[in-house]
Formats: C-alpha cells, structure tokens, sequence
C-alpha cells in the first residue's frame, strides 16, 4: 500500500502567521482592511499573532473553554505525534517550503506555543464551537479561514456536513471564506467537490478554486474561496 499520513479522530495542531498567509493568500492589504475568523482554529498561533499586529482575528474550536492544562497537554501530546507520523510517510510530501521534518517541527511548535501563550493571557478571543453550528451572529466576520478539517478528513465527515458546514461558514462570514486543502489524508482530491459546489452555486453563492503557491501534502496547491456577492 502506498504511504499515508495517519491521523486517528481529528489532530489537535496548528500553523503560524507565516503559514497563513502562504496557506490562505492572504496580502497585506487583505490582513489590513478585515476582520478574521478562524475555524476550526486547533493550536494554531494566527490569531495571536494577528491580533499583536493590529489585524482583528479570533479563533474558533472545539476545544476551546477547557482548562489550560489540559489544553497544554492535549498540544504536547499531538506534537509528539508529528515526527514519527511524518517519518513513516515522507514520500506523499513536497518538502518545498519545509525543507525536512525538522523544520516542520519548529513551525508546529511555534504555532502551539503561541497560541497557548494567548489562549491563556486572552481567552476571549478563543470561542468554543461544534460545527455545523455556531454561536456567532449573522456576518459577524469579515472573511472566515477553515484550514485542515473539510475534504481533509473525508473518509469521516459526509458530504451532508460538509454542505452544512460551509453555510454556516458563510453565515457568520460577510464577504468570503477560504478552505485549505482540497484533498484527503490519502492525497486525493475530495470526490464530490463538483457536486458541493454545484449546490453552492444554486444557493447563490460564488465558489472559485485557486491555484497557491503552497503545498505539504503533495497536490495539495489548491484554496476554494466562496464569496457572498
């Protein structure tokens, strides 16, 4: 069988700023002139560093209003996990922005610590939520990112919760969401993309796939961006 990166339920990690911005095409001007919501924002470190530069961002996840200690571990434990995970799996990457694991390692790391230095100094800006739903008001956000959860674990989240949890993406977003990547775990592009889309258009949205610079798991230089008008 070919390599695969194994992921057991759904990983508790996450990316820097840096990552973001590569990930999500995110410009200067973008980050500048919108307020952000992160969802699901696991242990990444883009609202804190957002919100250190002036840039209106919160975090959203399922995991958020434990106790700190518990989150802290939950984050070690995860990031114990990476290297042998990686290791096992090399092949299925592009090592382009990485380099090597080490590498990987280093921006996991910061991310989590980052984020856990303000999870725990500002835990306002880090909300509990269960999707497909909610407790946001109507365009609450400028722009919603949704990186490593949709079409990513698609051998366990159906087409119906994917549909489900992009329109409450788009609810709570006023201009536009981005999600990040649009392949599997197996580095397969998701299956039912054109279906998905197709309904989003009947809905009257407007979904584009975009070519980025970024990539991990190979074939992975694609971002959908679905805006409201």
């Amino acid at each position: 069988m070919p390599p695969k990166y194994q992921v057991k339920d759904f990983a508790f990690i996450g990316r820097t700023f840096t990552e973001y911005c590569e990930i999500f095409k995110l410009s200067k001007n973008l980050l500048n002139n919108n307020s952000f919501l992160d969802c699901p924002s696991g242990a990444s470190s883009f609202t804190a560093e957002s919100n250190k530069n002036n840039i209106v961002a919160t975090a959203c996840d399922c995991e958020y209003s434990k106790p700190f200690f518990e989150i802290e571990k939950k984050c070690q434990n995860e990031f114990k996990k990476i290297k042998p995970a990686l290791s096992n799996a090399e092949k299925i990457f592009d090592w382009t922005f990485y380099q090597n694991i080490e590498n990987v390692l280093t921006y996991r790391k910061k991310a989590y610590q980052g984020y856990l230095l303000d999870y725990n100094k500002y835990p306002d800006r880090y909300i509990k939520g269960i999707l497909p739903h909610l407790n946001f008001q109507n365009e609450q956000f400028d722009i919603v990112l949704s990186g490593h959860f949709l079409f990513l674990y698609a051998d366990r989240l159906s087409l119906p919760f994917h549909l489900m949890t992009i329109l409450e993406l788009l609810r709570v977003a006023k201009k536009e969401i981005r999600i990040y990547p649009l392949i599997g775990l197996d580095g397969k592009k998701y299956k039912d993309i054109n279906k998905l889309l197709n309904k989003i258009k009947i809905l009257g949205f407007f979904p584009l796939i975009k070519k980025t610079n970024f990539q991990f798991l190979k074939n992975s230089n694609e971002l959908l961006i679905i805006k409201k008008y």
